[in-house]
């Protein structure tokens, strides 16, 4: 029974991102919540796990799980920068594939906030395939978007 209750945990934090795919209006506060659930709080909880080998862990346990739960958001909204700046040579692995794949994150969504109605208009267009070889191939544009928009620095 135990092993279910884990599994639909699992399923359920998994869901909300696949529910957000291909949709610009992500807000910031899902985007929180997804990688919150995606990445934040497996780190959350090995730093409460080693807290919990101290003789007075129970005394520490919530700054472990607040550093723990800030340590990997700034790990995954640095991850969703890269995607924007880094150089796939250098970052061991290619860039655009949050977009490809239609995962919608911080960067793009303080981008799409700053722009105006005409702007968003034409990255919704180009948003609209759910074909990632063809938004593959828009991902410049994205990138640029992005950066015209202040989305990099914002996050």
């Amino acid at each position: 029974m135990l092993e279910k209750r884990a599994v639909a945990r699992v399923d359920r934090r998994g869901a909300l991102q696949v529910q957000t795919r291909f949709s610009l209006d992500v807000d910031e506060e899902t985007y929180l919540r997804i990688i919150y659930q995606k990445t934040a709080s497996l780190i959350e909880c090995a730093c409460r796990i080693g807290a919990s080998f101290l003789p007075d862990g129970e005394r520490y346990d919530a700054i472990f799980q607040s550093f723990g739960r800030q340590t990997g958001l700034v790990f995954q909204i640095t991850d969703d920068i890269f995607d924007y700046l880094g150089d796939p040579r250098r970052l061991g692995k290619p860039t655009g594939c949050d977009w490809a794949e239609g995962r919608i994150t911080l960067p793009l969504i303080a981008a799409w906030r700053e722009a105006d109605a005409a702007q968003r208009r034409e990255l919704a267009e180009m948003a609209a395939s759910r074909d990632p070889e063809v938004r593959s191939a828009s991902w410049p544009e994205v990138q640029t978007f992005v950066q015209r928009h202040g989305g990099v620095d914002y996050a």
